[in-house]
């Protein structure tokens, strides 16, 4: 049962079908999530910092959405509030919904009144013509670029170490509710809803902890490259050690044996995640 940020609307509705329209349509729109005003506010002497806080704020979100899905996962839970609305009863999990929607919602008024432009439009005086005025014959001409010109070799190797990238931080966080939900039987932990959000809400603290304190500093010394290199081998750990885990909860007296072992691999999967920040 997945309780991160962005999964709970696949949980609204019981027709597996409409959960699966719901995934694709969500993730269609996080491809722009990366485009945040950190790039329009830093430069070369601070942007490590500036660009570590938009995975730092991505996992705050993580950590309330834990909260969420973990305290109020199902109307089930709240028999008063289900009677009392009947609508509750027939759609269980469209309260964690309810919940969840205040937050973009809080967000986009605030940003609306609050939050000013950052790129106010340009006047390019530099270009009027004798009456003071603007015509498109005084503007110079711009460069036609083709869209092959675009996929140059670096920008290849750039954009398939950035799909792979995405590929497993996506997966990991995917499998991660998944692996503790499933029933020990069959092949998972058998986790209860409050215990999963505890365990994502673990992996959000240390995501945030590494990525403030750890990766400015590690940028700087040992440099974009190299630690992209070391934190994509991290990645391994965090699906290799399912298997040992599950290994673990079938002999049924290990419980802190299982939070160990399930500690560590979220550990190295907060720190790889160092590398979306890069």
């Amino acid at each position: 049962m997945d309780t991160g940020p962005h999964a709970e609307s696949e949980r609204y509705d019981e027709r597996q079908y409409r959960g699966l329209e719901v995934h694709c349509v969500r993730r269609n729109h996080a491809g722009d999530r990366d485009t945040n005003l950190s790039g329009e506010v830093s430069d070369e002497t601070n942007e490590s910092r500036a660009f570590s806080f938009f995975p730092m704020c991505l996992n705050i979100g993580i950590l309330i959405a834990s909260f969420i899905g973990g305290t109020f996962g199902s109307s089930k839970s709240f028999p008063g509030l289900a009677k009392a609305i009947p609508l509750f009863a027939s759609y269980p999990y469209l309260l964690p919904n309810l919940l969840a929607a205040l937050l973009p919602l809080v967000a986009a008024i605030v940003a609306a009144i609050w939050l000013e432009e950052t790129l106010p439009p340009k006047v390019q005086s530099g270009y009027a013509n004798s009456e003071g005025t603007l015509t498109s014959d005084d503007l110079p001409a711009k460069e036609e670029t083709s869209l092959k010109a675009l996929f140059t070799p670096h920008i290849n190797t750039i954009m398939f170490s950035f799909a792979i990238l995405s590929l497993l931080g996506g997966a990991q966080t995917a499998l991660q509710p998944l692996f503790a939900f499933t029933p020990v039987k069959d092949g998972g932990l058998g986790f209860g809803e409050k215990q999963i959000g505890l365990a994502m809400s673990i992996r959000s603290i240390a995501t945030i902890a590494v990525q403030v304190a750890a990766f400015p500093v590690l940028q700087r010394k040992i440099g974009t490259h190299r630690l992209y290199k070391y934190l994509m081998v991290l990645w391994l750990p965090t699906y290799l050690g399912l298997p040992f885990l599950n290994g673990l909860a079938r002999t049924g007296d290990h419980t802190v044996a299982v939070w160990i072992g399930l500690s560590f691999t979220l550990m190295c999967s907060a720190i790889a995640n160092m590398a979306f920040g890069r």
